[in-house]
């Protein structure tokens, strides 16, 4: 019995594209798909993979002196200008100072007056008639001396005196449109300022007059010393005098000192961060009364972190760019490598990509281009320019 044969029976063409897109082809697009994703993860550019935080400078306003804190000025949180006044100390031991200036004043004013005297009685002998004269023409320019100095402690107290008031007055026109103050009070306390203003110019007027009825005081006993007479004597006798003027100078000097010290200003255009102090408060040289934060920073710290293949590219000097997590195609400013740090450190808490796994880093001190509204501690990242 033989066996027949069956015709072949051909297959259609859209039927065999159909069984391909359902094995082979379907292996390959998939095989292609998942290369395709391979190459995007290990290829694609990472342009921002530098995190930085913006360095917060604190700056610390000390007072240069022991003393006790009277007033504050300023308030949490508050803007300052540099020079702006923060605090002001007692000014006991000013005045002490002072007290202790104008008794020297009198003190070797009456001396003088007892030397003038002395020579009154002087001059009516022959033979001390030269001798009186230079005395008297030294301790006259000494006299002159004493005058000058006397101006001068009073216009420096007046000088304080008017800071203070100013500084009230500021105080009461902030508070007139609050109605917490007069206009009246701010008239009178504006009215007593214009008063010592003026009392300072017409004493600085006196003051240049003095030093120029002292300076020809001095040139009459330069010239009649200059003559070729023994002088030993009389600098025996007027050398006591001298000294004890510049015992006097030199507490004036510290009088002066001691007015810029017990105003405490700020270094810098700021806002106040923290207080430490209160009014009434004793403090001491050095011990910080306040902090300051800049305004803007201009300083970044970038961790590079460990095994980053373009750490090798940040070298001092080289350019890069700043931006925000947020958005990081909008460039904030230009940066560039100031330093670079000597060892690997732990990076900052808030820079972890697990909050529970410590991270390090290398540091690099990038110093910020101008004209930008980072705030100090803010969080940014940088790529290579």
């Amino acid at each position: 019995m033989s066996v027949k044969r069956l015709p072949r029976i051909r297959t259609p063409l859209r039927r065999r594209l159909r069984d391909l897109s359902r094995g082979p082809l379907l292996f390959v697009i998939w095989a292609g798909s998942v290369y395709g994703s391979w190459v995007l993860l290990t290829k694609q550019s990472r342009p921002f993979d530098y995190p930085a935080i913006v360095r917060s400078i604190d700056y610390e306003v000390s007072p240069a002196t022991d003393g006790r804190l009277t007033r504050l000025d300023v308030k949490l949180f508050e803007e300052v200008e540099r020079g702006q006044l923060i605090a002001s100390l007692d000014s006991s031991l000013l005045d002490a100072r002072m007290a202790t200036a104008e008794a020297e004043i009198g003190r070797l004013a009456a001396k003088i007056t007892a030397a003038r005297a002395e020579l009154e009685d002087a001059a009516k002998e022959e033979s001390a008639d030269r001798l009186s004269r230079l005395r008297r023409f030294q301790l006259d320019a000494e006299q002159k001396g004493l005058d000058t100095l006397a101006i001068e402690v009073r216009i420096e107290a007046d000088r304080l005196l008017a800071e203070r008031i100013a500084l009230r007055k500021r105080r009461l026109a902030a508070l007139v449109p609050k109605g917490a103050a007069s206009v009246d009070d701010l008239d009178d306390i504006a009215l007593k300022l214009k008063r010592i203003e003026e009392r300072i110019a017409r004493n600085e007027k006196l003051l240049g007059q003095t030093r120029k009825v002292e300076k020809r005081a001095l040139g009459r006993a330069g010239e009649f010393a200059g003559a070729p007479q023994p002088l030993s004597l009389v600098e025996q006798r007027i050398a006591p005098l001298r000294e004890a003027l510049r015992v006097a100078e030199s507490r004036r000097d510290g009088i002066r000192a001691r007015i810029r010290m017990l105003a405490i200003r700020s270094p810098i255009d700021g806002i106040v961060s923290r207080i430490t102090a209160t009014e009434g408060q004793a403090v001491r040289e050095g011990e910080a009364l306040v902090h300051l934060t800049p305004l803007e920073s201009r300083e970044a710290l970038v961790y590079i972190k460990e095994g980053d293949p373009e750490a090798a590219e940040l070298r001092p000097g080289r350019r890069l760019l700043c931006a925000r997590p947020g958005a990081p195609r909008k460039i904030l400013c230009g940066a560039k490598v100031v330093r670079i740090g000597p060892e690997l450190v732990e990076l900052p808490s808030r820079l972890w990509a697990n909050p529970r796994v410590p991270e390090f880093g290398l540091p690099v001190l990038v110093g910020l281009d101008a004209g930008t509204d980072l705030r100090p501690g803010e969080v940014v990242r940088l790529r290579l320019d």
